[in-house]
């Protein structure tokens, strides 16, 4: 589904500019023809694509609530694939300090999207993180994916990814 939205997208600017290039050549017989309100349609919403947003402020970053008992620096950190798609993935980044009985807590997430992503945005929410036993660790990750046209959000799909990871 993200490969099919995305060849849409593109398919839509390269008619967009051809459009352009179209008019700069053709000006006066094409907005005769009877597709004219299409072209223009076309012309509009690929205009306003253009003047939207192009910057995003959303970090993807989230502090774990911790006892206070963790010591100094991080010690650990584990980067985890959390979903595989076609095209991008999302990953997790879990950093951990040592608590007085030298046990790893898990005190900071970065969550974000690697691989092909112009149309489509993480908005990383939270992440649960419990510990199972040993090195192992089971993960709730909660965000939204946020679906573009053009630099207009178009759709919005919560996520909720879950899964275990093991520290070496």
């Amino acid at each position: 589904m993200y490969l099919i939205w995305t060849i849409i997208n593109y398919a839509f600017i390269i008619l967009f500019f051809a459009l352009i290039l179209t008019m700069i050549a053709k000006y006066k017989t094409l907005l005769q023809k009877k597709y004219s309100i299409v072209i223009i349609v076309i012309l509009v919403v690929g205009f306003v694509g253009l003047a939207g947003e192009k910057e995003n402020s959303i970090r993807g970053e989230y502090t774990l609530p911790t006892d206070d008992e963790s010591l100094g620096r991080i010690v650990d950190q584990k980067r985890i694939l959390i979903e595989d798609n076609t095209l991008f993935d999302i990953t997790m980044l879990v950093r951990f300090r040592k608590n007085n009985d030298e046990e790893l807590i898990p005190v900071f997430t970065r969550s974000g999207l690697n691989g092909f992503t112009s149309d489509h945005r993480w908005n990383y929410d939270y992440a649960e993180i419990d510990k199972l036993g040993g090195n192992t660790y089971s993960y709730t990750v909660h965000g939204v994916l946020d679906w573009y046209f053009l630099d207009i959000k178009i759709y919005e799909e919560y996520k909720e990814l879950t899964g275990t990871f093991t520290i070496d």
